[in-house]
């Protein structure tokens, strides 16, 4: 649905679910009301978008002669060159100015309740406190600016960057106008991610004259958009870094004066109010170390969630454009199926020539394949009879080799046959032989026993006898006398 600015006259379009709703208007920032579409009005309004079709041909051919005759195709109210924008990142200076007079700020508020304990806090443990209200003061500056431009981010969502009053269908001979439009667009939104995008897009088909060339540059700027987003964030992931960093300093610091205020309390423990007051010393130094470390958790809590909070946002609206320049851009580019220039006869002669050609080169093509196909289905027919071939020769050569080797078996066995039965012959008569032996040895065994028998009993017969003898004579003595030979002493 298309409307008006009613304060600065800007045309403006946006969903017809949105009616009645108050929106504000992307370049002056006034309050408007979304008006109700009217169907009486849209029927007359497709009449005369109908009637205005011829005219916006015409217009669009004129201005493709001048595009020609210009080379690249831009008018005088363009811009020379496009100049690349930040529409994420915020001014260092400016958002540390906010920062300081955050700090100033928090600190005059705190100095009526200096005593108490919330604003001991910050006023009695030390410098780190202030550098911690410091950075929280900056980190809240840059999501805030952040978020301001955010909102003028998405006021611009509700421009018409490409109005349908110039052409339905964006082509390379009304893109000049498309071009002119989005320039004649206030400065201020000029830095707008939907204008940016729009402008580059238009740009670029007006150059290459191609589609696909131009949504994969869509694509690329899709990406380099979303990594200027993500870069945005760079000096807020340093101050959540950097915030419990320093508690833990303050922490160490804390320890420290407490380390030293117990050394000397060892030292003058003879006095007990010196002690005392030794012990206060080493307290406060506790008090310092455990406080700044719960005030730095704190902030970096209170950063973190508006940071994520604000990334996501951001993240949101590159999807959003993502899908306008889909809808709005990609889905209207007409390159004429990639021929730009010359006549309309010119272009369908040049393309009844080229299908000329191609079908000449088919049938070429499909004849040389027919003869590539019969070659084939002969080589085919060849190889199958020389297998045939060479299949029976090796069955001839298979059973001239199972005969030989059953004649060669069989001589063998006789051959075997005989060596063999001559060694059968001698081993039984070697058995037989053997047995005959055997019952010799038998026999001669036999009576050598019985002799040895008979060579015994007679033995014992003949010690019988002689103990016999001997049990005779008892204890009779056998007297032998000796008679002296006579002669010559000592030879007597």
């Amino acid at each position: 649905m298309n409307f008006l600015c009613p304060h600065c006259k800007l045309n403006l379009k946006c969903d017809d679910d949105v009616a009645g709703q108050v929106l504000r208007c992307p370049s002056c920032s006034g309050k408007l009301r979304v008006p109700t579409p009217d169907p009486s009005q849209d029927t007359q309004a497709g009449q005369e978008d109908g009637a205005g079709k011829g005219s916006a041909a015409k217009r669009g051919k004129g201005q493709g002669k001048s595009a020609d005759k210009g080379g690249s195709g831009k008018t005088g109210s363009q811009k020379a060159s496009w100049q690349p924008t930040d529409s994420s990142n915020v001014s260092v200076a400016i958002s540390f100015g906010f920062g300081a007079l955050f700090m100033v700020v928090v600190y005059l508020m705190l100095l009526p309740v200096k005593k108490a304990y919330f604003g001991q806090l910050f006023y009695a443990r030390g410098w780190v406190p202030f550098v911690l209200v410091l950075f929280l003061g900056w980190s809240l500056a840059i999501i805030g600016l952040k978020l301001r431009m955010l909102r003028k981010q998405k006021r611009a969502m509700l421009l018409d960057v490409l109005p349908d009053s110039i052409g339905e269908e964006i082509t390379v001979h009304n893109v000049p106008d498309f071009l002119e439009h989005v320039a004649k667009l206030p400065d201020a939104l000029q830095e707008c991610l939907i204008v940016r995008r729009m402008q580059i897009g238009l740009q670029h088909f007006l150059v290459r004259h191609s589609n696909p060339e131009v949504a994969n540059m869509m694509m690329s700027q899709s990406e380099i958009d979303a990594g200027t987003i993500n870069s945005s964030y760079a000096l807020l992931k340093v101050f959540l870094w950097a915030i419990p960093i320093l508690g833990f300093i303050g922490t160490v610091i804390g320890i420290s004066g407490a380390v030293a205020g117990f050394s000397s309390s060892l030292q003058g423990a003879a006095d007990i109010e010196v002690l005392k007051a030794s012990l206060g010393n080493v307290t406060s130094g506790l008090a310092v170390a455990f406080d700044t470390t719960l005030v730095a958790l704190v902030m970096s809590l209170i950063i973190s969630f508006p940071s994520n909070s604000m990334q996501k946002a951001e993240e949101d609206l590159l999807s959003w454009v993502d899908a306008y320049c889909n809808e709005n851009l990609l889905k209207r580019l007409n390159d004429g199926g990639g021929i730009v220039g010359g006549a309309s006869g010119e272009s369908d002669s040049a393309i009844q020539s080229i299908a000329q050609i191609l079908t000449q080169s088919q049938h070429g093509i499909l004849s040389e394949f027919r003869q590539l196909q019969t070659h084939m289905s002969d080589v085919q027919d060849d190889q199958a009879a020389v297998i045939q071939r060479m299949a029976e020769a090796v069955d001839e050569q298979l059973g001239a080799m199972e005969t030989r080797a059953t004649a060669h078996q069989e001589a063998l066995n006789e051959t075997i046959g005989k060596a063999v039965n001559p060694i059968r012959k001698t081993m039984k008569e070697l058995r037989e032989n053997g047995e005959a032996v055997s019952t010799q040895t038998s026999e001669v065994v036999a009576e050598s026993a019985e002799a040895i028998q008979s060579y015994m009993a007679a033995l014992t017969e003949g010690i019988d006898g002689l103990n016999n003898v001997l049990g005779e004579l008892g204890e009779n003595q056998v007297v032998i006398q000796q008679t002296r030979k006579r002669g010559w002493w000592p030879f007597s």
